[in-house]
């Protein structure tokens, strides 16, 4: 990526593999939630401390709650999207069939300058 950052990528489902003890350790960590050694025993009490955090859990919350409405939104956009991706299509199809523009705005939903401009842009 030539971003002078070194990135390290892990598989977490294949810690039995790992070869020192402690990555072992962290990486079951990570794919079980289960603490067995000294670090991920002070990894699983931070994260219990930062959970029972007033402040940090009404923030996580909020932000929890924002990311939902994103993920929404980008949904209904790309169906919305989807929806009209399929409307032109439609709309070219009925246009070669030589279908009148009324009916193809009325089957589409497109406007009636949206058809036009499909069929001038196709002759």
């Amino acid at each position: 990526m030539n971003d002078r950052i070194h990135k390290v990528i892990y598989n977490a489902s294949s810690f039995e593999k790992a070869e020192n003890p402690d990555v072992r350790a962290f990486l079951e960590f990570i794919k079980r939630r289960f603490a067995t050694d000294r670090l991920t025993k002070e990894i699983q009490s931070a994260v219990d401390s930062c959970k029972n955090h007033q402040k940090w859990r009404a923030e996580y919350m909020l932000w929890k709650d924002q990311i939902r409405e994103w993920k929404d939104e980008a949904r209904e956009d790309g169906l919305a999207e989807g929806a009209r991706t399929k409307a032109i299509e439609t709309a070219k199809n009925m246009l070669e069939n030589k279908l009148s523009t009324d009916l193809i705005v009325k089957c589409t939903g497109l406007s009636l300058d949206e058809v036009l401009n499909l069929k001038n842009n196709k002759a």
